[in-house]
């Protein structure tokens, strides 16, 4: 897979990690 280096990318790949760190906090938090 290859990032490409425009904002549109760096944004959605921002998100994307972000969702998936609060899904790790919200999996800590239910346990």
């Amino acid at each position: 897979m290859q990032l490409r280096e425009t904002p549109k990318g760096h944004i959605f790949l921002c998100l994307s990690i972000n969702e998936e760190s609060l899904n790790a906090v919200g999996m800590k938090m239910r346990h």
